[in-house]
């Protein structure tokens, strides 16, 4: 990685869509880690080492690491057996890049990996997570089930999957956490096994694809989804995954 490049992609990119401070403040400290290690592809950070980064406590610096991982700027590996956990950066500079447009013979899209993280994360320990928000991913859960795979009966990890594409965290004045899942990323969510449908897709490896381009071209609701996608039509292109 370029260095510089990527703080400058980083600084345009916030001016745009903020992340939180300590989310902001981590990215900085670990590509700093990172530039020292003379950029592996992977490096071991354990949790007190990552709280000590942005002056913080655990749970602060879980709650920064959780933001970057969601905002697609880092993947993550939990450690086991006591050894600390990895972290992968991903390029800022080569994200904020115009895409090139697919050729029509391009045939099926790209094959995108999928974060460990999903199916590592224990989504019980999120700040502000309650019997509510575990009743709210299963009804989210089961109606995307209903309306796109009826005859599949959905897993503890299909949920977990649900959770970390919807939730957000709120902090309220008195220092609490709450979970909520915001209008915006159900629809998206909707959109991606629509679309997966749609191309006899219809598996989490597709859908997480899906949902990753949609998040690095900035899109948030499934009404700019639907209107990258008519653009894209009238110029030719293909929808928001092969693109």
């Amino acid at each position: 990685m370029d260095f510089f490049a990527e703080i400058k992609a980083f600084d345009r990119k916030m001016r745009r869509h903020p992340l939180p401070t300590a989310a902001q403040l981590l990215w900085y400290k670990l590509m700093t880690v990172a530039n020292g290690l003379f950029w592996p592809e992977w490096f071991t950070v354990d949790n007190d080492r990552l709280a000590e980064l942005i002056n913080g406590s655990k749970k602060t610096a879980i709650a920064a690491r959780s933001e970057l991982i969601d905002g697609g700027f880092l993947l993550f590996e939990r450690g086991v057996k006591r050894q600390p956990s990895r972290y992968k950066l991903l390029s800022i500079a080569e994200m904020e890049q115009p895409h090139q447009e697919a050729p029509e013979d391009a045939g099926a899209p790209p094959d995108i990996d999928v974060p460990l993280y999903f199916d590592a994360e224990d989504i019980t320990s999120y700040f502000g997570f309650t019997d509510d928000t575990a009743r709210d991913v299963k009804i989210i859960t089961e109606k995307l089930y209903g309306a796109y795979m009826p005859n599949v009966r959905p897993t503890k990890q299909d949920e977990r999957r649900v959770f970390l594409w919807t939730y957000e965290q709120v902090k309220n004045e008195g220092g609490e956490w709450s979970i909520t899942f915001p209008a915006g990323r159900k629809e998206l969510l909707a959109y991606a096994f629509e679309q997966a449908d749609a191309a006899g897709a219809l598996n989490w490896k597709y859908i997480d694809g899906i949902l990753r381009r949609l998040a690095q071209r900035g899109i948030k609701n499934s009404c700019e989804a639907y209107a990258y996608d008519e653009d894209r039509a009238e110029h030719g292109g293909k929808g928001v995954y092969e693109g």
